[in-house]
């Protein structure tokens, strides 16, 4: 198959406007998701196992032993949960950049005054 001029041209979507309905669900979907991540940090933090040191000793021998309150499975369970979250977060900013970026506003035309100009010398303060 041969590659064609038209393959270099962008290509013209159907609906490119920021303030599209897709524009705006990416944003809050991606806002939705850092929340639901950082309450899933939080779980985590909350749940995480407490190590207890339980040191006996007899005359013949010492023991050391160490009891985990728990297995550890839900924070490791919270943390790859908001790990994933964050990451379809930033995928979803992504696709609201590429929806911003494909198809740019024409740049306003801006005025600039210089103090050559008669007309502008009298509007600008001059700083002394």
């Amino acid at each position: 198959m041969a590659i064609t001029y038209g393959d270099f041209y962008p290509k013209k979507f159907k609906n490119t406007d920021v303030s599209s309905g897709v524009a705006i669900f990416l944003v809050v979907f991606s806002i939705l998701c850092g929340l639901i991540a950082f309450i899933l940090c939080l779980a985590a933090e909350g749940s995480r196992s407490e190590v207890t040191r339980l040191l006996t000793s007899t005359p013949s021998s010492k023991d050391n032993s160490c009891y985990y309150s728990n297995s550890g499975k839900k924070p490791l369970a919270c943390a790859i949960a908001a790990f994933v979250l964050l990451a379809i977060a930033m995928f979803s900013e992504h696709g609201y950049m590429l929806i911003a970026v494909a198809n740019p506003q024409p740049p306003v035309l801006v005025a600039w005054a210089t103090p050559q100009d008669p007309i502008a010398a009298a509007t600008i303060p001059q700083i002394t």
